[in-house]
């Protein structure tokens, strides 16, 4: 546990920068469960609040562990963006298909790699954590995304597509990152 303590919450943060700002608050209750929420909590112990859109989360992508936590999350962020903007913005469909399928094709080697980096660092339980946990994130992200006003909706899923391209989200243009897990043994 003491790998996934280290580095396994760095997936979390890696969330791409969107048009709107808005946070998510992670808060572990009484009996240790973990929740986010886009409010803060009531009860239980704040642990931390992550912005969204706001300021870029950086991580060291000379660490392959960190490297493919990064990719896994920004995989992770850009299906459920991908797929927010489907269903609720119908009209870009088409334009968040070819995007994700796009980006998801450049990043082919890249996901392999980390998935591999992941396995071999990982225990089962560890790699269940952080799936776990990268689903309830992009749960809560999705969660804030329908709250927020349509015109921000429309506007954020018609930009969307563009950005898949930008630094911040396409990964290939990371070259300490690339290389870090494509020489991975």
């Amino acid at each position: 546990m003491g790998t996934f303590k280290q580095w396994g919450l760095v997936a979390l943060l890696v969330i791409p920068s969107a048009s709107f700002a808005s946070s998510a608050y992670k808060t572990v209750g009484p009996n240790g469960e973990i929740s986010y929420s886009s409010t803060p909590p009531q009860t239980g112990k704040t642990v931390s609040k992550i912005d969204i859109g706001g300021e870029t989360v950086t991580t060291d992508e000379s660490d392959p562990k960190k490297a493919a936590a990064m990719v896994i999350g920004v995989s992770r962020a850009v299906n459920m963006m991908s797929s927010f903007c489907r269903v609720n913005v119908p009209d870009t469909a088409h334009e968040h298909e070819e995007a994700q399928s796009q980006w998801n094709a450049r990043h082919a080697k890249l996901m392999s790699a980390a998935n591999r980096v992941l396995s071999n660092n990982l225990s089962p339980s560890d790699q269940s954590i952080v799936n776990s946990l990268l689903s309830r994130v992009m749960e809560a992200y999705s969660s804030v995304l329908t709250r927020i006003p349509r015109d921000k909706q429309l506007k954020l899923c018609v930009d969307l597509p563009q950005h898949y391209k930008d630094y911040k989200i396409n990964l290939i243009d990371h070259g300490k990152l690339v290389n870090t897990l494509l020489s991975y043994k």
